[in-house]
């Protein structure tokens, strides 16, 4: 099967980032059945990147405008971003978006092909086109993009200007989550669980969810929860960490945790 290399994938983006973590951490720095909770949460996690914003640009709108005209690839990118979404004093302007990303695209920005890619996808601006979206997000993934890898993932997972091809979805899906992607961790945690492209392998999915589960996020501390519950001769560290990770998720306001975590423990909720 699959198994070894793509977990050896997500293996290797982890390993460092994971290290890196739990340093600033000790610093720090820092009821229904199977199906329900599976589609529950596969709902979040299929729900692709949306177009990449700016953060905090130091240069104005004007001198971010001069820059790009001088040719500075980067400015034509947070120009794009700034009319994307009406920034910096920019009036929403997607036809201005788009024009500002093809000229960074052209210089291969993967930020700027991710952003033209995802307006392709879902017709922001212009006639929807899913095959150049599939195009664009390649373009960004091969340099790296973990939301491009995902996207691609999705793509290929639904044979979406694309053909079909579940190898080559997660083997997108494995590289994302290899540099700590949350919604491709999940994604792939969840092929696991239900063998969904993959052989079923619930051992590889709680693999998969300790670092999203670790940084906090509520989905992935409520499967890895539900997950640890179910091991056969679960010891007495694995019945802790899920109860851990049921009543974190459920204090973020996700019920299902909550109410597993009530059924398994004799809790009220």
């Amino acid at each position: 099967g699959r198994r070894q290399p793509l977990l050896l994938l997500v293996g290797r983006g982890l390993k460092e980032a994971w290290r890196i973590k739990t340093a600033d951490a000790a610093y720090g720095k820092s009821e229904g059945g199977r199906n329900t909770w599976i589609s529950h949460a596969r709902s979040f996690s299929s729900k692709s990147p949306k177009p990449q914003s700016i953060l905090r640009p130091q240069l104005s709108f004007d001198a971010l405008q001069k820059k790009a005209d001088e040719g500075d690839v980067q400015s034509m990118f947070l120009l794009g971003s700034a009319y994307l979404k009406g920034q910096l004093g920019a009036k929403k302007d997607y036809d201005k978006a788009r024009m500002r990303f093809e000229q960074a695209a052209e210089h291969e920005h993967k930020q700027a092909l991710f952003n033209l890619g995802v307006m392709y996808l879902e017709g922001q601006g212009v006639t929807a086109d899913a095959p150049r979206a599939v195009s664009l997000f390649q373009r960004a993934a091969a340099q790296g993009l973990a939301e491009a890898q995902y996207n691609l993932g999705n793509c290929y997972h639904a044979g979406t200007g694309v053909d079909k091809d579940e190898e080559a979805a997660m083997e997108q899906f494995s590289l994302a989550a290899g540099q700590g992607d949350h919604k491709a961790c999940l994604r792939l945690a969840l092929a696991y669980i239900s063998g969904d492209g993959v052989n079923q392998d619930s051992q590889a999915a709680r693999q998969i969810l300790q670092r999203p589960a670790f940084d906090g996020n509520a989905e992935a501390q409520f499967l890895l929860g539900y997950l640890l519950l179910n091991i056969e001769e679960a010891s007495e560290q694995n019945i802790k960490d899920a109860s851990f990770n049921l009543e974190s998720a459920s204090s973020k306001g996700f019920i299902a945790a909550k109410v597993r975590r009530g059924s398994h423990f004799g809790l009220s909720v």
